[in-house]
């Protein structure tokens, strides 16, 4: 099945490899916003956090072409019932010039602008347009679970959104155990709870995770949770997310403490990860170099502003034997 996925663009790179890793999409065309893929399913789009929408691809070519293209299409063999047109990023054509055009390759088949049986929608990117019927659109309330508006909460924790990504980008599969070894007050096990996974989360501060309980339970969610040093980490793990503690929070003095930190830590992932693990630290900390010197595989790397005074370095890690 060939999709067209509508991209969020303040994180684009990002975005087009969160989808691709949810619904395993090969043969990826961009333009623009617009992600053209192939999968076999597409259901798993529906826990992406930064694409806008999914549609089924029906045709596309030439901007120049429209009125040929729609004239072309088999448009009773697809539209069923009502139906109505949206047009993004047209220019010079209007929804209902489109509407128009197709209603005429029909028989009493009315448009409804409300409640259409067949939604259809029209993008016009890079001197292109492309068709297709709507399948999905991204409703997730992200901004009403914002960490301020939580009983437990600090200052630095991430938006739940990237949190939802760094999650997704892990590629665990729904039901699968992921662990969060700096959870803090619990953003991301909320978010990875809420996605059906199995959110196991650690910190070396007591405080930190009676908080990371009260979070959890205040949205009746349920989370495995332990008092534990990230650095002095054993067991096994799949799937790691983390958002690692920088400034007042992290109770290091200097970049030098923080860095020595991040190595400490990152040489035990290298230890006891087994598939994927994503991680968030300040850009002012070269967190790919020292993932590297510590046996790890970066597979993809992002930077997320957040405010004038903060940007964070998104890393995508892998174990290096997995190379061999």
């Amino acid at each position: 099945m060939k999709l067209i996925c509508w991209l969020a663009m303040s994180l684009p790179t990002l975005a087009q490899d969160e989808i691709q890793r949810l619904i395993d999409g090969t043969r990826p065309v961009k333009h623009d916003d617009v992600l053209l893929l192939t999968a076999d399913d597409w259901q798993a789009g529906q826990r992406a956090a930064y694409t806008r929408a999914i549609y089924e691809y029906w045709w596309g070519g030439p901007v120049d072409k429209l009125w040929e293209h729609i004239d072309g299409f088999a448009w009773r063999k697809y539209v069923n019932g009502s139906f109505a047109v949206n047009l993004h990023h047209a220019k010079g054509v209007s929804a209902k010039q489109v509407a128009d055009r197709v209603a005429h390759h029909l028989d009493d088949v009315q448009v409804n602008l409300r409640k259409p049986d067949t939604p259809i929608a029209l993008f016009f990117v890079d001197d292109v347009v492309i068709c297709g019927k709507f399948l999905w659109a991204n409703k997730e309330k992200f901004q009403d679970r914002r960490p301020h508006l939580r009983k437990h909460h600090r200052p630095v924790a991430c938006h739940p959104r990237i949190g939802r990504a760094m999650l997704n980008l892990t590629g665990a599969p729904k039901g699968a155990r992921v662990l969060d070894p700096f959870c803090g007050t619990g953003t991301l096990l909320i978010e990875a709870a809420l996605l059906g996974l199995h959110p196991a989360g650690s910190d070396a501060s007591k405080d930190m995770i009676a908080a990371a309980k009260g979070n959890c339970d205040e949205a009746q969610l349920e989370c495995e949770l332990n008092v534990r040093d990230a650095t002095h980490l054993y067991a096994p793990e799949k799937y790691v997310v983390a958002d690692l503690p920088y400034g007042r929070g992290s109770g290091k003095k200097s970049t030098k403490e923080l860095e020595e930190l991040y190595v400490a830590f990152l040489d035990r992932l290298s230890e006891f990860l087994r598939v994927r693990a994503v991680i968030a630290t300040p850009m002012h900390i070269k967190t790919a170099k020292l993932a590297h010197a510590a046996g790890l595989k970066v597979v993809a790397e992002y930077e997320q502003f957040v405010h004038a005074s903060l940007s964070r370095r998104i890393l995508v890690l892998e174990p290096k034997k997995q190379e061999e």
